[in-house]
């Protein structure tokens, strides 16, 4: 199978920042590979997990650069330390792990930054920047996978609904272990 290169650059603005070296593999032909069942009757297709697990480490590396260009306070952050909760989110953003293992997790991140004092208003900037790199890359990956049809809208329902919920976990919290009340997060 040929690769077809899509480049793109990193930027400090707000558009899109997707690694110069990412290749995407050309549309799928019109067969259809088998769907595979999810949770709640959605169906995805293993290709796209596939193809997002073996770039685990370009998104984390994405991760920890748009957090530390968007966040000074989370400028100390490396992808070692954020690694396992990208590779849960990105899990859960597909559907492919039960969401109440990956929200705990973020739960108890949320709730050890509030012990160390962070910020919650920096740490909640620093999570949607990381969910942000995350929906993106998964967007940008199932549009090449799956040309805008079923499957596309079905992985990105599952990516947002996701994103917040692991967004919202961490961030109530580290409001709640801060003593802060949390209003509509």
């Amino acid at each position: 199978m040929a690769y077809a290169p899509v480049t793109y650059s990193y930027s400090h603005s707000r558009d899109p920042i997707v690694p110069a070296n990412l290749l995407l593999p050309p549309p799928a032909s019109s067969a259809r590979a088998p769907a595979r069942q999810r949770k709640g009757g959605r169906h995805m297709k293993p290709d796209l997990e596939r193809f997002l697990t073996a770039r685990l480490d370009e998104i984390t590396a994405e991760v920890v650069h748009e957090i530390s260009l968007r966040v000074p306070a989370y400028t100390h952050v490396r992808a070692g330390a954020v690694g396992t909760l990208v590779r849960d989110a990105v899990s859960a953003y597909l559907g492919a792990r039960d969401k109440t293992a990956v929200l705990d997790s973020f739960r108890v991140l949320g709730a050890g930054e509030a012990r160390a004092g962070h910020d919650v208003h920096h740490f909640e900037t620093a999570m949607r920047t990381g969910a942000r790199v995350i929906v993106r890359r998964t967007a940008n990956a199932a549009a090449r996978l799956y040309p805008p049809t079923a499957e596309y809208i079905t992985v990105m329902e599952t990516a947002f609904s996701a994103e917040n919920e692991i967004v919202k976990a961490a961030v109530e919290s580290a409001r709640a272990t801060a003593g802060v009340t949390v209003r509509g997060a």
